[in-house]
């Protein structure tokens, strides 16, 4: 992950674990850094560039993840053929 610059002097090693280990913690200040409330914006799904932003990585790094939980899904889902 490349070091991003954060605002207010945010330690980028702080956000992280935040981000890792609270249920309700993305980089977000515009939605005072509230998953939920970023949901309650975006009910139908964010823009992958704030997605991006709220999780410190960059969007090549989000759609990387978004194709690995979809081949995930469709071996566990799909039939063997």
């Amino acid at each position: 992950m490349k070091e991003k610059k954060l605002c207010f002097g945010a330690n980028p090693k702080e956000v992280i674990r935040r981000i890792i280990e609270e249920d309700d913690f993305v980089y977000c200040n515009k939605y005072c850094n509230s998953i939920k409330k970023l949901v309650a914006r975006y009910p139908y799904g964010a823009p992958i560039r704030l997605i991006a932003n709220a999780l410190l990585m960059t969007e090549e790094e989000v759609e990387g993840i978004y194709q690995e939980i979809i081949k995930k899904l469709r071996t566990v889902l799909l039939p063997s053929e």
